[in-house]
This record gives C-alpha cells, sequence and structure tokens, in this order.
C-alpha cells in the first residue's frame, strides 16, 4: 500500500505507526514511512499568526523567552523491517523502534489547547507496547512547540511518567525545533532522526538557544535537564539505551515513539 497520512503536525508518527502493524502483520517485509513540508505560502502565515503561535525571532523550547515558534521546511524518511529480517539481510540497524503509543484528547478547550491527559495516554501506550518503564529512558525528544503553556504542559506530562526518579538532572529533554524551526507535518520525522542518530553515535543532542529556563516550570522538583552542548552518552547497566519521541497535532491527536540503541 501507498497513501498518505495526515495528523497535522504528527503526521510522520502516524505514518510510521501504520508502516510498523503492516510489517507486524507481515503484510510487507519492507516499508518506507516519512514526511515532508513546504508550506510556507501567506496563508500558512496568516493562519499561525492569527492564533498566536508564530515567534516573530525564533524557536527556543523550554526557555524563558520562548514566545512561539519559528517555521521550517524538510523532509525525511525512514527503512523499516522487522529487526530479525534486518539482523538476516546484515543491514546496518541504526535503531529499533519498541512501541509506538497514540491518543486522542476527544472534546477539548481549543485547537491548540494541549491535554495533559491525551499526551500522558500516548507516551504511557508507546512503553505499555515496548515492555520497560519510561524511567529507564534517558533522552527525550520533546514536541517542544516554544511556547510557555505548551512546553511547561509537556514537562508536566513527562514528569508524571518519570515519576519514580530522584529530583535532579536525570533525563535530557531537548527539541530540534530549536535548530531547524517547526516542520510541521515533517515534525515528527526530523524528532525520529535526531534521536535515531542520537542512539547510533552514542551522544545526547543539544537544543540550541536554551539560555534561562521556563520560570513557569518547577525545574528542581523534576528530573529534566535540557543540554546546551553534546555530551558523551555512557550505556545504561542492564539495558540499552533509550529514546522517546513525542509530536502533538493540532485538534488533539497525540505519537510517542519508543526508541532503543542496537
Amino acid at each position: 500500500p501507498n497513501h498518505a497520512m495526515d495528523a497535522a503536525c504528527a503526521s510522520s508518527m502516524a505514518a510510521l505507526l501504520d508502516a510498523c502493524r503492516l510489517l507486524q502483520t507481515r503484510q510487507v517485509d519492507v516499508m518506507l514511512a516519512g514526511a515532508t513540508d513546504r508550506t510556507m505560502d501567506p496563508a500558512t502565515f496568516s493562519k499561525f499568526s492569527a492564533i498566536g503561535a508564530l515567534s516573530p525571532t525564533h524557536s527556543t523550547p523550554f526557555d524563558a523567552k520562548a514566545n512561539g515558534f519559528v517555521m521550517g521546511e524538510g523532509a525525511g524518511v525512514l527503512l523499516l523491517k522487522r529487526l530479525s529480517d534486518a539482523i538476516h539481510d546484515g543491514d546496518e540497524v541504526h535503531a529499533v523502534i519498541r512501541g509506538i503509543g497514540g491518543s486522542s484528547d476527544g472534546r477539548g478547550k481549543g485547537i491548540t489547547a494541549p491535554s495533559q491527559r491525551g499526551q500522558v495516554q500516548a507516551i504511557a501506550r508507546a512503553y505499555n507496547q515496548a515492555g520497560y518503564p519510561a524511567s529507564t529512558v534517558e533522552l527525550v525528544e520533546a514536541h517542544g512547540t516554544s511556547t510557555k503553556v505548551g512546553d511547561a504542559t509537556e514537562l508536566s506530562t513527562l514528569s508524571l511518567l518519570w515519576d519514580d526518579l530522584p529530583q535532579g538532572d536525570h533525563v535530557a529533554v531537548g527539541s530540534i525545533k530549536s535548530q531547524i524551526g517547526h516542520l510541521k507535518a515533517a515534525a515528527g520525522i526530523a524528532g525520529i532522526m535526531k534521536s535515531v542518530m542520537a542512539l547510533h553515535h552514542r551522544t545526547i543532542p543539544p537544543s540550541a538557544g536554551f539560555e534561562t529556563p521556563n520560570p513557569t516550570v518547577e525545574w528542581n522538583e523534576i528530573p529534566f535537564f535540557v543540554p546546551t552542548e553534546a555530551r558523551e552518552w555512557p550505556k545504561p547497566e542492564g539495558h540499552p539505551r533509550r529514546a522517546g519521541i513525542s509530536a502533538f497535532g493540532f485538534g488533539g491527536t497525540n505519537f510517542h515513539v519508543a526508541l532503543e540503541g542496537y
């Protein structure tokens, strides 16, 4: 099958979920799943401006100066196979998808209002499928749209699932939107590719422009930190390196992908 998916800014994840299901049911042996977005026309700027989502200057997720996002363009595609087939065929495996969770916010306050309940459902479903707790994940690629309320809600959501860690800097959280802007329909694939390469190169990647933490977040009470420079990623005891990637779309569609190093 060859078809397009539309889940707004979470479209990449919807495509990935469908591709993995086809592989799991053995209807296919290889899938290409990805996204592209080059929508930079005046109407798009007008619509995002009308809802107060655009920043006039920058995308700085989780920072005090976060005031919206800058739009970007991009495309990305993943070549997906069942792990056993990839090993048998001698392929280079960059990372392993262990779980994908999706949810809908249901009735909400508005098209842009985030729902913590919906986000929690999607993330929890990903780790239920993966078979390991979220607290074993040391890198989170957040949706991170660079709005004070949205960023704070997302961190609060993550804190509910990474709840058995002591306070302090344990889990790196960032967003590729700080480097390339918000790719809209292709935002998820950009975050996945960043996380895949982070696992492959055993490196915790930095977020750009992070200087003063968002003051609405109690940073000393959560286990997350925003890395500002690349750092070595030591192998945890007892399991491979693990990363989680979130993408949330307009209208309340939420996805999270659980990735593991190979």
